[in-house]
């Protein structure tokens, strides 16, 4: 059986930490069913293989700007352009490979699909169940929601 939220814990302290230099300090995870609101801006990556489901980062536009800022190296965001969202996309990568390397040490073999990313706020219906932890750090409140299944195949 997968702790996902151990999973989720274990990738974004490593990524947020090694990546960013950030303090990650996960906050209680919660179970969510049917619907869940998104922040300003979201990239969701889908999960696939011997486990299917998704992997969506969530949070507000100036945590955004203060990350892609450490990413490069301190040089201050004004506005989020192309290279912005390139960059907020490999965040995304790197948290959804961390969870498909994590779900591979325990023998179970995934994929992850290109990322997409969603501006604005939205609210999400979905019949499925998510779990999510959301991660303070001195940029702002990161969400990290995760849906996983058995592969019927």
């Amino acid at each position: 059986m997968i702790d996902e939220s151990l999973v989720i814990r274990k990738v974004s302290h490593s990524v947020l930490q090694g990546y960013l230099g950030l303090q990650p300090e996960p906050l209680q995870y919660l179970e969510r069913q049917q619907k869940f609101e998104s922040n300003e801006v979201e990239v969701i990556i889908q999960i696939v293989g011997q486990m299917y489901g998704q992997v969506l980062c969530t949070m507000d536009k100036e945590t955004v700007k203060q990350m892609i800022s450490r990413l490069m190296g301190g040089i201050e965001v004004h506005q989020l352009d192309e290279m912005c969202w390139s960059a907020f996309q490999e965040f995304g990568n790197w948290i959804a490979s961390g969870i498909a390397t994590e779900l591979s040490a325990q023998g179970i073999l995934v994929n992850i699909t290109h990322p997409i990313i969603q501006e604005g706020n939205s609210v999400i219906h979905s019949p499925n169940k998510y779990l999510v932890v959301p991660i303070a750090t001195e940029i702002g409140v990161i969400e990290i929601y995760m849906k996983l299944d058995k592969n019927r195949n």
